[in-house]
C-alpha cells in the first residue's frame, strides 16, 4: 500500500517538476535533439529497426519466439490490483538497469558501448514481444509500451553519443555536453514513466 502510494506521489511529483520548475530543462533538451537531427533520427530509426527486425525473426521461427518468451515469462508477473506497484516495478527496472546502467554508464565512452547495448536489446526484445510469443492481441497492444520505453532508451543513447557527434575528446568539451546529456536524460524519464503506467494498464 505504502509502496503504491510512493511512486504515485513520485510520478505525480515528476509530472509536475515537468510542467513547472522543470520546464526549461525539458526545452533545452528539445533544443539539443533539434541540434542533430539527423542524429537524432538515425539513432532513433535504426534502433526501432532492431526491434522490427527481432519481431520479424519471431514470425519466420515462431517455436524460437515462444522458446524464449517462455524463459523470459515477461506476462507473469504484475498483478492486476496493485496497479501502482507494477507500474513503480516496471519504472524502476527500466529507470536503473535499461536507462542508467546499460545506456548512461556505458555511454560515457563516447556513446558506442550505449548504442551496441540498446541494439541487442531492442532485437531481443522484438523477439520476445513478436506475435508467435504473446499472440497477436497482446502485440497490438503492447505497440504504445514498445513506442515509448524505446523511445527513452533512444533518447539516452542519443544523449551519450552528443559525446561523439560534438567531439567530447576536446579539451573542456567533455563536461560541457554532460550537461545538455542530462537535460535529455530528463526527457528519456519521462518517456519511460508514461510507458510504465501504459504498461501496467494494458496488462493488468
Amino acid at each position: 500500500m505504502f509502496l503504491s502510494l510512493g511512486f504515485l506521489l513520485l510520478s505525480l511529483g515528476l509530472v509536475y517538476w515537468a510542467l513547472g520548475p522543470g520546464r526549461a530543462w525539458g526545452v533545452q533538451g528539445l533544443r539539443t535533439i533539434a541540434v542533430h537531427p539527423w542524429g537524432f533520427a538515425g539513432v532513433v530509426g535504426g534502433l526501432y529497426l532492431c526491434y522490427a527486425l527481432g519481431a520479424g525473426l519471431g514470425l519466420a521461427d515462431p517455436q524460437l519466439a515462444a522458446h524464449w518468451s517462455e524463459l523470459a515469462g515477461l506476462f507473469g508477473r504484475l498483478q492486476p490490483s496493485r496497479l501502482p506497484l507494477s507500474a513503480g516495478g516496471i519504472f524502476l527496472w527500466n529507470w536503473s538497469l535499461g536507462l542508467l546502467l546499460t545506456t548512461c554508464l556505458p555511454g560515457l565512452l563516447f556513446g558506442l558501448p550505449s548504442l551496441g547495448f540498446n541494439a541487442l536489446r531492442n532485437l531481443i526484445l522484438g523477439l520476445l514481444l513478436s506475435p508467435p510469443a504473446i499472440g497477436w492481441h497482446l502485440f497490438l497492444l503492447q505497440i504504445p509500451t514498445a513506442l515509448f520505453e524505446l523511445g527513452g532508451y533512444a533518447l539516452g543513447v542519443y544523449g551519450s553519443m552528443l559525446l561523439l557527434f560534438e567531439r567530447g575528446w576536446q579539451p573542456g568539451a567533455y563536461s560541457r555536453i554532460l550537461s545538455r546529456m542530462g537535460a535529455v536524460l530528463w526527457l528519456a524519464t519521462l518517456a519511460l514513466l508514461l510507458a510504465a503506467w501504459y504498461e501496467a494498464f494494458s496488462i493488468g
